[in-house]
């Protein structure tokens, strides 16, 4: 059986297709796009730059690199909730809370300039 440890418990696991990548294994690098170009910034592109080349490069993949969620593998690993006791259910559920408090409190520290 599959296991992935998540805040110091160990649950079953299962292999889910990576979200980050799609599947894929590769993504552009966010250095080069900050995770993603808008209809706006191709629009900029070509019409203030016209820089045809980096679109056919950007969409060839040339600014690809492994994905860095899966490592290139296109699956990661994923808490199987059917698998779970329901202690593990309650206590997986808390740890979802934790996390997300840690979240939000992170972000908020961020727009607080901290």
């Amino acid at each position: 059986m599959k296991t992935i440890e998540f805040y110091d418990e160990i649950y079953p696991a299962k292999n889910i297709v990576c979200p980050r990548c799609d599947g894929d294994g590769t993504h552009t690098n966010p250095s080069i796009d900050g995770n993603g170009l808008t209809h706006s910034d191709i629009e900029e592109i070509m019409v203030g730059d016209g820089d045809e080349d980096f679109l056919d490069d950007y969409f060839g993949g040339r600014y690809d690199v492994a994905c860095e969620e899966c490592n290139g593998k296109r699956v990661i690993l994923e808490v199987d909730e059917d698998m779970l006791t329901a202690e593990q259910t309650a206590r997986y559920n808390e740890d979802l809370q934790d996390e997300q408090n840690s979240r939000m409190e992170r972000e908020a520290e961020r727009r607080a300039g901290c």
